[in-house]
Formats: structure tokens, C-alpha cells, sequence
């Protein structure tokens, strides 16, 4: 069944995108994205912190640095071992400049609470 145009109103398709969006800014809380600097501190403050990790912090940069470079890398449970460690400390790894560092949920956050859906 097809909708009329006047369902199609800005609160219904923010309503979709939200739906949509829910897993992945769910996902997303604590994950910062950065690149090579500040991926390293992260890593530095997770140590610092406690945090317990399977692979060395050098293991867990080196990865993300060659994933994000589409190099092939190892067995699919190291693989496996390395994603988990990073998703535990909150580490993915963007373009851009070597000291940014983005926060993914507040930026998905930031497009589901924006007030632009009820501008025309």
C-alpha cells in the first residue's frame, strides 16, 4: 500500500530515520573515531584506566591502522580477537587529521534530536 504525500511529513520521516538509525547510535555509545594520534591516546588512557585487553596496545593500533588500509590480516579469530579488544576499549579508526577525534554516538545523537526536521 502506498502512502499519500501528506503522510510523508516531517515527523514521519523522522520517525523512519530514527528507526533505522536506534541499533546503530545504540552501537555507537562510547566509540570514538579518530586517527593515528588520537587513536594512540585512546589506547594510552584505556591502559592507564585498567583496562584489560588479550592482544599488546601495539597489536590493537597496528590493527586498526591496516584495517583501515584494506590490508589483509591473519586468521578470522585473531581477526575476531582484535575487534572485540577494540569495540571494549571504543576504537575505530577515520580519515581526517592526525589529532581529531570525533564522538560517533553524539554525532548520531546530534542527527536524531536535531530541530532541522521541523524546518521546511
Amino acid at each position: 500500500m502506498r502512502r499519500d504525500v501528506e503522510e510523508l511529513g516531517a515527523e514521519y520521516v523522522r520517525g523512519q530515520f530514527r528507526r533505522k538509525l536506534a541499533p546503530l547510535w545504540e552501537a555507537a555509545q562510547g566509540v570514538k573515531v579518530g586517527g593515528q594520534a588520537a587513536l594512540i591516546e585512546r589506547v594510552r588512557e584505556a591502559l592507564e584506566r585498567g583496562s584489560s585487553v588479550h592482544r599488546a596496545p601495539g597489536s590493537l593500533v597496528g590493527y586498526l591502522l591496516l584495517a583501515a588500509s584494506d590490508v589483509p590480516q591473519g586468521a578470522s579469530r585473531t581477526r575476531y580477537e582484535l575487534d572485540r579488544d577494540c569495540r571494549r576499549l571504543g576504537l575505530g579508526f577515520g580519515s581526517g587529521d592526525a589529532d581529531d577525534s570525533v564522538d560517533l554516538g553524539a554525532i548520531l545523537e546530534e542527527c536524531l534530536e536535531s530541530d532541522a526536521w521541523s524546518r521546511r
